[in-house]
């Protein structure tokens, strides 16, 4: 992007996450055929079935196709209420959610599923509604970023997972912030949990219909040594890039996928409280009400 184009840069309050989803999941593009792929083999670091975090959900829920079956209990967290509102229509089964459907068999395809007709989509489906306990407010920018009542943060345990894409690379220009994103991110998994996270690389802005939102323009190498930094194990870290020719239409052409586990032996109960309690007059934090999903 020009320096001109950069001072067109939208804000979140412009964000419309009805045209992000027309925009991007009208079918499995390849930057997210290589993401469920990867999501699909790093569940396979996943032990004992626990708590899983998938933040920075956006209206989006396909992420949460591969990981379902791993977990025993689903959170999903964004900055935006708008776009947990659309989770939200998903997991109720509202007329008009968007159609999930075509990820559905995608990712049992790359399970090696033989069946993958509808009644296996379903199947699939019902699980996520099933595992998907809370829908959560959150702001990366917070080393606390989980928005919650403070007599839920009593005693409560860190995430066995958290799944993290085209998240805090994708909510800031300033790569300094970018790496505090990540940080604050990565601090919310107990000792030993696993981290998985996808990336916009080299990536100034992207598009959503005629508006550009600022990326971090990082690469494999600043993802790296972001996630040391943040606390992950060097020698559980596996990293991928992949191409996806979609400059012309989105605005970048690649993505850096990662996996790793944080230091220290696995727990079951880190008893760190992992969510913060709302400030009075803090504006993200009044936007509105966390949501448990019954």
């Amino acid at each position: 992007m020009t320096q001109s184009k950069l001072a067109e840069v939208s804000g979140f309050d412009q964000w419309d996450a009805a045209r992000y989803l027309a925009h991007y999941y009208a079918e499995v593009e390849a930057d997210e055929a290589a993401t469920l792929a990867f999501i699909t083999r790093a569940c396979g670091r996943i032990g004992a079935p626990g708590r899983a975090l998938v933040f920075g959900v956006g209206p989006t829920v396909h992420h949460l196709l591969p990981l379902a079956p791993h977990v025993r209990e689903l959170h999903v967290a964004d900055y935006l209420d708008s776009n947990l509102e659309h989770v939200r229509r998903w997991l109720r089964r509202d007329s008009g959610a968007h159609d999930w459907r075509a990820f559905g068999r995608h990712v049992l395809r790359g399970e090696g599923a033989c069946d993958v007709g509808e009644a296996a989509v379903a199947q699939r489906e019902r699980l996520v509604r099933a595992r998907v306990t809370r829908c959560l407010l959150a702001d990366a920018a917070h080393e606390r970023p989980l928005f919650m009542s403070a007599a839920s943060t009593r005693e409560a345990p860190r995430y066995d997972v958290v799944l993290s894409c085209f998240c805090a690379e994708s909510a800031t220009g300033d790569k300094a912030v970018w790496r505090r994103y990540v940080r604050n991110i990565v601090r919310l998994l107990a000792p030993g949990g696993l981290f998985i996270t996808a990336a916009l690389r080299r990536c100034t802005a992207y598009r959503v219909g005629s508006a550009h939102f600022a990326s971090a323009d990082i690469d494999e190498h600043e993802l790296t040594d972001a996630l040391l930094a943040a606390g992950v194990e060097g020698a559980s870290l596996e990293i991928e890039v992949h191409r996806v020719g979609l400059r012309e239409r989105l605005g970048y052409d690649s993505i850096v996928l990662a996996a790793a586990a944080t230091r220290g032996a696995p727990a079951e109960t880190s008893r760190v409280p992992w969510f913060a309690e709302p400030a009075p007059g803090a504006a993200p934090r009044s936007r509105a009400a966390p949501t448990p999903v019954a």
